[in-house]
């Protein structure tokens, strides 16, 4: 019950942020779009290792990839 929660709040603090406005490096944002992701609430929904089946995603797109689900995650 408390997951689903989270979910729900994570969902409400992203939504309609594109991921164009975060301003992400170039290379994470060309990987993302080529992936199909648009929106910050879809790159949060998916686990981190779905990510890697997209091309040119590769350690730096991770680790910033990774630092902005933190950011996201920790900040109220």
């Amino acid at each position: 019950m408390d997951l689903d929660f989270k979910k729900i709040e994570l969902i409400e603090k992203t939504t309609g942020i594109n991921l164009s406005n975060l301003g992400l490096s170039v290379r994470l944002l060309n990987c993302l779009k080529r992936g199909g992701y648009n929106t910050l609430t879809d790159i949060m929904l998916e686990p981190p290792e779905k990510f890697c089946h997209i091309r040119n995603f590769g350690r730096k797109s991770e680790k910033e990839q990774f630092a902005l689900r933190k950011f996201v995650i920790s900040s109220d």
